[in-house]
């Protein structure tokens, strides 16, 4: 059994951490500390829940022993874990509301907590918990919903309800936020003349043609002209056959919005799931069958003897001479 790996172990050692951070005084430097220490190992956990072998460091082929024990093989050597980071970013892989913008967030706290113990510096002096402790919240119900659980398992019934309501206060406040911002942009729109929206429509036209890759054209929330719809990609499905030709669909979680015409932006995916553009989108990209199959042109082609070919068909304005 691979108990350093294991999903109970490390789910337990996340809970132990946060016993005593509520067990702390708020205004205490070890407060934050523990909710640091819980963070990594709810992190942890999660990947465990999917498979220990998530949780196995393999920095290259011959060393593979870690990755055994996540099997349940029994090992000489101590069983070697994946850095934090990797883990954060392994998650991303995994759990789409598990944005860019919010693993960032997770990788600010542990990092903190890297200041704290591995250097004479104060870790959070300047990283307050009341600037980060809704975001550490909403991280945390992220990672416990995809395990199945909620805050107040993990938190307890009173904390637990704490942090639902955050949580809830701050979107309320994200979204009216959001719906001002969106209220100034039209107002200013809306003053334009006649001839000023027509010459901005057509340079929005003229912009969104640029854009093919990784967007998605939208209708935009303030000024109903087409904007563009930015994802971070979250998955990729297996290639398929469509008539002729091979594709595959990539699969975008919504991450900006710009709208060219008007001049919106919104910056993070809980902004635009509160105007409703929170939905994952996918695009197809075809897939060269040369490069799929592994096929090496030069085993069915004579290269030298298409290059002849080649340039015998091109008018240099003298004639071609064979040496």
């Amino acid at each position: 059994m691979s108990k350093a790996f294991d999903y109970n172990n490390l789910y337990t050692k996340a809970q132990e951490y946060i016993e005593r951070a509520n067990d702390t005084e708020r205004d205490s430097s070890l407060y934050p500390f523990w909710l640091s220490l819980s963070l990594e190992f709810l992190i942890r956990s999660t990947l465990a829940k999917i498979h220990p072998a998530l949780l196995a460091d393999t920095p290259n082929s011959n060393d593979y022993k870690s990755l055994l024990y996540s099997f349940g093989y029994e090992v000489t050597n101590q069983p070697k874990s994946i850095q934090i980071s990797t883990a954060i970013n392994r998650l991303g892989e995994i759990i789409e509301e598990f944005t860019n913008n919010l693993r960032i967030k997770a990788n600010a706290i542990i990092n903190e907590r890297n200041t704290e113990l591995h250097s004479g510096l104060p870790g959070f002096e300047d990283f307050p918990v009341r600037l980060w402790i809704s975001d550490y919240y909403r991280i945390c119900d992220i990672l416990l919903k995809f395990q199945s659980k909620t805050l107040k398992d993990y938190f307890g019934e009173d904390e637990g309800g704490l942090a639902e309501k955050m949580i809830e206060e701050s979107d309320e406040k994200l979204k009216k936020i959001v719906f001002e911002k969106i209220k100034s942009y039209k107002q200013v729109f809306d003053d334009l003349s006649a001839d000023e929206k027509r010459a901005r429509k057509d340079n929005s036209d003229k912009q969104l043609r640029v854009f093919n890759y990784h967007s998605k054209k939208v209708v935009c929330p303030c000024c109903n002209n087409e904007a563009l719809l930015t994802g971070e990609q979250v998955s990729v499905s297996s290639t398929k056959l469509n008539g002729s030709e091979l594709y595959e669909e990539i699969r975008y979680i919504p991450s900006k919005l710009a709208c060219f015409n008007c001049g919106l932006k919104l910056d993070t995916f809980n902004e635009l799931k509160i105007v409703e553009l929170g939905d994952v989108f996918t695009k197809d990209t075809f897939v060269d069958p040369i490069e799929y199959h592994g096929i090496d042109p030069e085993e069915y082609v004579d290269v030298d003897e298409l290059v002849e070919r080649k340039m015998r068909e091109i008018d240099y304005g003298m004639e071609y001479m064979d040496e």
